[in-house]
């Protein structure tokens, strides 16, 4: 034989099984047993044959209750231990449901209430009234009834397994998220935009040193420059100036022929610091041309110190 304890609480029910030795010889055998299994204040209940839930206080009432549990569930002996107060249909469909699993014969209508004794769910056959509306009846309420109504036996609903599907975005997350998108869109042009402009004065700087380098060991002119060498110092002057502190000024034209688009940014470069007015743009072309790499890019430093050269030997 064995004994079947159902546990029943607010954090919902557990069954506890194990042999049924001598803890139903007495109310204070069954009542430590259920002690060593949780601390919470718990009364003994049992359901009997006419589905009618009885209270176990005495030892007498314990052997009733015994007696009835190990012949109605084939050597199994079932209590319900629930809080004081605990609504009779709350223990009925505790000891039902332990019921049906123990017979494997029984049916649990999940969400379904009893309307005569407030089982929930109802366990067993369930009757749905066809007059009242809303109304359904375990099979023991179904035939205490004093005055019968229509009524129809419901199976018990088959649980279903769903996946949920992904929502959709709403439609304010998809403006939200396109706006985030424009604003690193702009904000990302604007830092590359900065970056050009840093790189542009880092060049203009750069230009403005070697000249400075190339011109630092230049004898002392004997006299001061008078007539074209003197104009052409001062040109010279004011185009660096003018390549530090505003963009270059357009090229003379004829330059696009040249194709070669780094030689024609050299050119401009060179035009901008005045060489171009003062040596013409022949000898800037034959200086640039002079120092490409072999990679194609122009070494503008080393054209400047050339052009710097051939201004002092003019002079």
């Amino acid at each position: 034989m064995h004994l079947k304890l159902k546990l029943l609480s607010g954090r919902g029910a557990v069954v506890h099984r194990m042999e049924l030795g001598d803890r139903c010889s007495s109310y204070v055998k069954l009542r430590e047993t259920v002690s060593a299994l949780t601390t919470e204040p718990l009364d003994l209940f049992y359901v009997d044959n006419e589905q009618d839930v009885c209270k176990v206080t005495t030892d007498q009432e314990l052997k009733a209750s015994f007696d009835r549990e190990a012949r109605a569930l084939d050597g199994v002996a079932t209590f319900v231990a629930a809080p004081p107060g605990t609504a009779a249909g709350a223990v009925r469909a505790c000891a039902a449901t332990t019921a049906a699993t123990a017979t494997g014969a029984g049916e649990v209508h999940v969400n379904v209430t009893c309307d005569g004794c407030n089982m929930s769910p109802i366990v067993g056959p369930r009757y749905k009234c066809l007059v009242r509306d809303d109304y359904d009846l375990c099979v023991r309420c179904n035939s205490l009834e004093a005055e019968p109504f229509p009524k129809v036996r419901v199976p018990a609903a088959k649980l279903r397994v769903c996946r949920r599907r992904r929502p959709a975005p709403c439609a304010e997350a998809a403006a939200e998220a396109s706006a985030a998108m424009e604003a690193a869109a702009v904000a990302a042009a604007a830092d590359i935009a900065a970056a050009d402009e840093a790189a542009a004065a880092a060049e203009r700087v750069a230009v403005s040193e070697s000249l400075e380098s190339a011109t630092a060991g230049a004898p002392v002119p004997a006299a001061e420059p008078e007539g074209n060498t003197a104009l052409g110092l001062d040109n010279l002057r004011i185009a660096v100036q003018a390549s530090l502190d505003d963009a270059p000024p357009a090229p003379p034209s004829g330059w696009e022929d040249v194709g070669d688009d780094k030689v024609l940014a050299a050119l401009r470069s060179l035009e901008a610091m005045g060489f171009v007015d003062s040596l013409g743009a022949d000898a800037c072309l034959a200086r640039v041309q002079m120092h490409m790499t072999s990679s194609g890019a122009v070494d503008l430093d080393a054209a400047v110190a050339d052009l710097v050269a051939l201004m002092k030997g003019s002079a």
